[in-house]
């Protein structure tokens, strides 16, 4: 009897101790699950890039009429998130050998914030644009990445297709990385809004700011400094749920 008895204690511990391992196994499968589900908010995010500086207003002066022969023209558009923060008083210059050659705020052309701005220069010249972009509400000058040619008589972007610079050198950051994401890496099929927004992460500090396009991706801008690892979000106004984006980790790199 007594055999019996301790072949039913030796069991019940047994069943006590495989159920204790098999709740924290329990909760960390429901701890994960619940991570991939998507947060449910009330109100749509307030994303935004902190590119704040202390640039004084630029004292840039347009070059003296007749002083160059010919004039090449740039037409230029914002980025969705420095469009988003910009304002009327900020102004795109191009220089040349370090000398202003053209300047101009933007304007609005059938709904959309354009720069037209009349590059200075002569015939014989072959010299690399430089633009720089003066953000008023962020008090910075952004610098682009790209530097276009010099083209007597010639068009850097038109109405119908705009240039937009990756605007980056010059902020709080020393990278600005240009990214696309197929919406299909959200994992569900997104009814996208004008107010659905997608956001770039560094720990909890936004880096960037997208939309969804008409071909599908979501094209952004991502700030950062070398080494930094960003991971990506999307609001989705249609059921106020904010999805992480299937996407590896961006490394930033110079």
């Amino acid at each position: 009897m007594k055999l019996i008895k301790r072949n039913i204690f030796t069991r019940l511990a047994s069943a006590i101790i495989a159920s204790a391992m098999l709740v924290p196994a329990l909760a960390a499968c429901s701890d994960s699950d619940k991570e991939d589900e998507p947060l449910i908010v009330t109100e749509p995010p307030e994303w935004s890039v902190d590119l704040m500086g202390t640039a004084p207003y630029p004292s840039w002066e347009l070059p003296h009429s007749g002083k160059y022969s010919s004039s090449m023209v740039a037409v230029i558009e914002l980025g969705p998130m420095l469009l988003k923060h910009s304002g009327p008083n900020d102004i795109i210059a191009a220089f040349i050998n370090g000398t202003c050659r053209g300047i101009a705020r933007s304007v609005d052309h059938n709904g959309r914030m354009l720069f037209f701005i009349h590059i200075k220069g002569n015939e014989d010249e072959q010299a690399k644009v430089e633009l720089h972009y003066y953000n008023s509400r962020y008090h910075a000058i952004l610098n682009a990445a790209d530097s276009p040619t010099f083209i007597p008589d010639g068009d850097y972007g038109t109405v119908a297709e705009p240039i937009k610079p990756m605007f980056n050198v010059g902020c709080k950051y020393t990278i600005c990385m240009e990214v696309n994401i197929d919406s299909a890496n959200i994992g569900k099929r997104i009814e996208v809004t004008d107010k659905d927004i997608a956001g770039a992460f560094v720990g909890d500090q936004c880096r960037g700011i997208g939309y969804i396009g008409d071909n599908g991706y979501i094209y952004m801008l991502v700030y950062g400094n070398d080494g930094e690892e960003a991971t990506f979000s999307y609001y989705s106004d249609n059921d106020h749920r904010i999805y992480e984006i299937s996407q590896p980790k961006l490394i930033l790199k110079q």
